[in-house]
């Protein structure tokens, strides 16, 4: 079984600078817009790559909201470990709590992620 414990030795970037986060993350991913809540930032990324899929460990510290334009080329898979995730997509609201997945597949719309 993978889990973030795992993952912890994959460990690629660990930030306290929005700016950094913000760098690696959409060069590694796609572009997109992070909107800082309250908190300190303590960004922790980390990246197991296999033949066939990239898994990603990634934790902003305080509250982010994501705001990113539409994948090219990838389906991100995503499942909380702590907190909540709030998703919009072409107006369409989901929440989704610890042990929870969404699924975005590459797609034409931009989107809204808020880590909370």
């Amino acid at each position: 079984m993978l889990d973030a414990v795992v993952l912890d030795r994959y460990q690629m970037l660990r930030s306290d600078s929005p700016m950094e986060t913000h760098d690696v993350i959409a060069e590694l991913l796609c572009d997109h817009r992070l909107n800082w809540q309250r908190g300190r930032v303590d960004t922790v990324l980390s990246r197991l790559i296999f033949p066939r899929v990239e898994v990603y460990s990634l934790q902003y510290g305080p509250e982010v909201e994501v705001y990113a334009q539409a994948l090219s080329g990838f389906a991100l898979l995503q499942v909380s470990l702590q907190g909540m995730l709030d998703l919009e997509v072409q107006g369409m609201r989901q929440t989704r709590r610890v042990g929870e997945s969404s699924l975005l597949a590459a797609q034409k719309s931009s989107f809204r992620m808020r880590w909370s």
